[in-house]
Formats: C-alpha cells, structure tokens, sequence
C-alpha cells in the first residue's frame, strides 16, 4: 500500500508536470482578462483626447470664475453670525407743527443733500409771512412821517428863530423911544416948573411916554411870545427825533418778525440733512404733526 501511495503521488506529479495549467485553467483566464480591463480605463481616461482637454478647459474655467468672484467678495464684505453696523443715524423732526401735505420718500430710499423729503402746509406760516409783510410797510411809513415831521419842526425852529431875532429887535427899538419919551417926559416937567411950556404940552409929552411904555410892554410880551414858539418848536424837534427812533426800532422789531415767519414758512419743507438711506417713516400725507415728533430717521453713508 505504501508503494501504492507512492504511485498516486508519483502520478499527480507526473500529471501536473505534463498538463502544467491543469489545476489552475480556471484562475489563468481571469489575470489574463485584467491586463485588457486596465487598459481600455487608461484609453478612457487618455488626457490627451480633445474631449477631456474640452472639459478640464471648461471646469478650470468654472473654478477660476468662481474663484475670483469669491476672492473679490471676500476682499469687500465680513461674514459673521454677529454682525452689526455702526452708524450715526440722524432722526429727522418738525420744527413746526402742521399737517402734511405730501411725502416724497419710502423707506430704504437714497436721497442727497437737499433732497425733498416732506410737505407740510405751508398756508397758516404764509398767512403770517404776508401779515408781516404788510406790518412791515407800514412801519417803515411810520418812519417816513417821522422823519416828515422833523423837517417840519426844523422848519418851525428857524421860523420860530427869526420871530424871535424880529421881536427883540421891535422891542429894543421902542425900548429906546421910550427911553426918549421918558426923557422927554422929565424934561417938560422942568419946563412946566419953570413955566416955560404950558400944561397941555406937558400932558401930550406924559401921554407919548405912557403910550410909548405900553409899546414896550407890548413888544417884551411878543419876545416873551417868540422864545415860547421857539422853546416849542425845539421841543417838536426832539419829539420827532425821538419818534424816529421808535419808527425805526418798530421796523427792526417788525423785520425779525418777517424773518421769523419766513423761516417757520421755509420750515414746511423738510430737506435731507445729507446723504443716506431714509428708514423708520412714520408718516403719512394727511397726518398732523407736531413739533420735534420723529417722522423718520436718515443712515449716513460712513457706516
């Protein structure tokens, strides 16, 4: 059996050295099959052919596109999950009350400098701008008469002057012919003691002196008369001096007034303080509004 065994041993060797695949013809195909497999993928994936070229072209296109999109945005914006912005928001409110007449922006709207952003109406602030107007011109009217009125009183001060030049002299002439009368007067009284001229005479010569007192009197009265004119006349001049003063000072106060109303008129329109976006309107057209209420609020552009 041993040499049996030896046999059968011998055998199988024998066979496997005549028929060297016979045991393994089932593998042999299969790692003969994987050479061809391997070499249609590289003929597949060949980089060379013109349709892969195409693709990688357009892919690297894609990318760089995208790429540079992302590098040019990532150069110019911050992405957080807490953000924020800072900025001076500026909120905007009447300086007179009203109600509105029109609005011309929306929220997140862009306006510039001077842009017109509400209407408030603007009848009740250009009654008074005409009221103050009209108070204006006749303020200054008031300083034309006053003005009219010293001129006059000048006037009646020279006049008054040269009455009074006029009186003094009339007085001092028949200040002298008295003084002649009285003269004469003491002189035919001599006569008459030394009876030289008669009694009749000496009567007509005391009634020219009296007469010629009285012509004194007369005339220190009209001086007296004259220097209450003049004294009058000055005092019209300050009157009227001090009357132009005022008119004047009416037509300041009066001209501030104008202003006033002119600015609350002009304040019916409100303007963009600068430039930004308009946010958080609360405000309608038709609605009344009241001085410093918030109507809305202005983000300039430095954030």
């Amino acid at each position: 059996m041993p040499g049996a065994s030896g046999l059968e041993r011998l055998g199988e060797g024998s066979m496997s050295e005549a028929n060297p695949s016979g045991p393994h013809q089932d593998d042999q195909p299969q790692r003969a099959g994987s050479p061809p497999t391997a070499e249609k993928s590289r003929r597949k994936f060949d980089f060379k052919r013109p349709w892969v070229i195409l693709t990688a072209s357009v892919l690297l296109a894609i990318t760089c596109f995208y790429g540079l999109r992302y590098l040019v945005h990532s150069r110019t914006h911050e992405s957080t999950d807490d953000a924020f912005i800072e900025a001076d928001v500026v909120s905007l409110a009447p300086k007179v009350a009203g109600q509105v007449q029109a609005v011309h922006v929306t929220d997140n709207r862009f306006v510039r400098t001077g842009d017109l952003l509400l209407e408030i109406d603007p009848r009740d602030y250009q009654a008074r701008v005409d009221e103050r107007k009209a108070a204006l011109q006749a303020a200054k009217t008031g300083v034309v008469s006053a003005e009219s009125n010293l001129q006059q009183a000048r006037s009646r001060v020279v006049s008054a002057e040269a009455t009074l030049g006029q009186r003094q002299a009339e007085a001092q002439s028949v200040a002298a012919t008295t003084t002649k009368a009285e003269a004469d007067l003491r002189r035919n009284q001599e006569l008459l003691q030394q009876k030289t001229i008669s009694p009749q005479e000496f009567d007509t010569a005391r009634a020219n002196a009296t007469n010629e007192e009285a012509n004194l009197e007369a005339a220190r009265n009209k001086v007296a008369s004259a220097e209450a004119d003049l004294a009058a006349a000055r005092d019209q001049v300050t009157a009227s001096e001090s009357a132009i003063s005022n008119a004047q000072a009416q037509v300041q106060q009066v001209e501030a007034d104008l202003q006033a109303a002119q600015l609350n008129l002009s304040y019916t329109n409100i303007r963009s303080p600068g430039d930004g976006w308009v946010t958080r309107k609360a405000v309608e057209p038709g609605s009344y509004v009241q001085v410093g209420q918030n109507l809305m609020a202005l983000v300039p552009t430095n954030l």
